[in-house]
């Protein structure tokens, strides 16, 4: 109503989960790709196993990514040609973590393992250690990133929260499609693993996280009273 009264478009777009960066960063524009990248190499770095932080039931669950690019691009079509639709926002087919994993501990090169607990998640501030944030900052020293808090990087409430839905989660596609959005844009990333590799590839350009073939395991294994040695 107010649209036509005062000459105005709009529309509603409605992601899944959101792989992406904000123009700036904070505790709060986090998304699972810089939370899960940063925490992987922390755990690197300290010599463990990546381990799933969630239980059983966000292990096999599907779901499915949704990028920042697609949103702004799904935005864009419906409100120049379908004004007053709301449009779900998917970048690839549904998923498990339990089927993308392994792909994750792949890119940072450290070995993965299922959950631990069959019903609760495990805390990933604990997991990651009282001195996270000091190695942080030794990585972002060593390898020249940028100086961004720690706390605008992973936020650990976000992340375990990332991991508690143990219900499947799948948008449908049949309107976009029905509206005559591009095949080949519906979407466009053959699955979950390539949203993810492009996702960390653009972290790893833009200097928000180190190569990981440039980290070392367990480099920061060692720890004393006032740090890590």
């Amino acid at each position: 109503r107010r649209s036509k009264e005062d000459n105005f478009k709009w529309c509603s777009v409605r992601p899944s989960f959101v792989v992406g960066l904000c123009p700036e960063l904070s505790p709060g524009t986090q998304s699972i790709g810089i939370a899960l990248s940063v925490y992987a190499l922390i755990l690197k770095t300290r010599g463990m196993h990546l381990a799933f932080p969630g239980g059983l039931g966000p292990w096999t669950a599907k779901i499915q990514f949704s990028t920042s690019e697609k949103i702004a691009e799904v935005a864009e079509f419906a409100t120049r040609q379908h004004s007053g639709t709301i449009l779900n926002v998917t970048s690839c087919p549904e998923f498990s973590w339990s089927q993308v994993w392994d792909a994750v501990g792949e890119y940072f090169d450290i070995p993965t393992e299922g959950p631990r607990n069959e019903f609760a998640g495990e805390n990933s501030e604990i997991v990651a250690g009282p001195h996270a944030e000091l190695i942080w900052k030794r990585l972002q020293a060593a390898h020249e990133l940028q100086d961004e808090p720690f706390a605008h990087v992973l936020n650990f409430d976000f992340l375990d929260k990332s991991f508690t839905a143990g219900y499947d989660s799948i948008f449908s596609s049949d309107l976009i499609r029905k509206l005559g959005f591009p095949e080949d844009r519906v979407f466009e990333y053959e699955d979950a693993k390539a949203v993810l590799y492009q996702y960390f590839d653009r972290l790893v350009a833009d200097k928000l996280i180190p190569d990981p073939k440039n980290v070392i395991s367990g480099i920061y294994s060692v720890f004393v009273d006032d740090g890590i040695v």
